[in-house]
């Protein structure tokens, strides 16, 4: 088994990624969404794309219940 430098399994993990999803005819995405009207307002992305505060964070995390695992990952509301 060949062995590589730490820096380099980043790049071929990067290398193999970026090969898998790059299509072999890419086309132009302006001509696939021509004709479809705009889901997301100018006022609905200003909402999505603002920064999360220190208090919606607990929010979220104190409505997990101590016995939910709410991901795949196992962990728990109590680990939160």
């Amino acid at each position: 088994m060949e062995q590589f430098a730490d820096g380099s399994k980043g790049d071929i993990v990067v290398n193999y990624f970026q090969r898998l999803f790059t299509s072999s005819q890419p086309c132009n995405a302006a001509d696939l969404l021509d004709g479809m009207a705009p889901r997301v307002t100018p006022t609905m992305n200003i909402a999505l794309t603002k920064e999360v505060t220190n208090e919606e964070i607990k929010q979220a995390v104190f409505s997990i219940r101590s016995s939910s695992a709410p991901g795949a990952d196992g962990m728990t509301g109590l680990f939160f």
